[in-house]
């Protein structure tokens, strides 16, 4: 998926420099026919030629776009407001319940505008953050690499990807690269 998706972008960076010299109705049929066999049939972009200019790919479907399923899992069922509260609630419990564990491992965790990033003095990171497009918190870990959790009813937020929740997920994962946060009580993590 990946060397489709930097074939597909080669392809159109070449017809961006060449737009100048071909007419665009040639332009289009040329990189329509340049692209490869297997991104022409996808369906996850279309290009059309509109008025006087070359219009930039539509994406039709975000899954197929991103390949991952777990993107946009249900952010239209909360509102903005709420997402925002939910969020910002979620990422300040995580921060207070790591700053009183005070971890000797951990060199330094920071909060600010929804992205709350941990440092562990061995140099691996973790990163929380609310992904305002999707209305979900994207969480990056030296474990389980990239997911996206949504936004549950009870206040939670769930992992296609992962079978769980977030405060789960990240406890497995530190203690995974940060074994004194092993004893760490999930319930600090979930109230205030």
């Amino acid at each position: 998926m990946a060397a489709l998706a930097l074939r597909a972008s080669a392809w159109r960076h070449a017809a961006i420099r060449s737009a100048n010299a071909v007419p665009e109705a040639r332009l289009f049929h040329s990189l329509r026919s340049a692209a490869p066999v297997s991104a022409q049939r996808c369906g996850a972009v279309s290009s059309q030629v509109q008025g006087s200019h070359f219009s930039q790919p539509q994406v039709l479907r975000r899954e197929m776009a991103t390949g991952r399923a777990d993107v946009d899992g249900g952010g239209d069922q909360i509102s903005e407001t709420a997402f925002h509260a939910l969020g910002d609630t979620t990422l300040q419990r995580i921060y207070d319940a790591l700053d009183a564990a005070d971890l000797s491992s951990m060199d330094d965790i920071a909060l600010d505008d929804g992205v709350l990033k941990i440092d562990l003095e061995s140099g691996a990171a973790f990163v929380i953050n609310k992904h305002y497009v999707t209305k979900q918190i994207w969480y990056a870990s030296p474990v389980t690499g990239a997911l996206y959790f949504s936004p549950q009813e009870d206040g939670s937020w769930k992992s296609v990807a992962k079978s769980g929740d977030l405060i789960s997920v990240f406890l497995e994962d530190l203690a995974e690269v940060c074994p004194e946060a092993k004893g760490l009580d999930s319930a600090s993590f979930r109230s205030k």
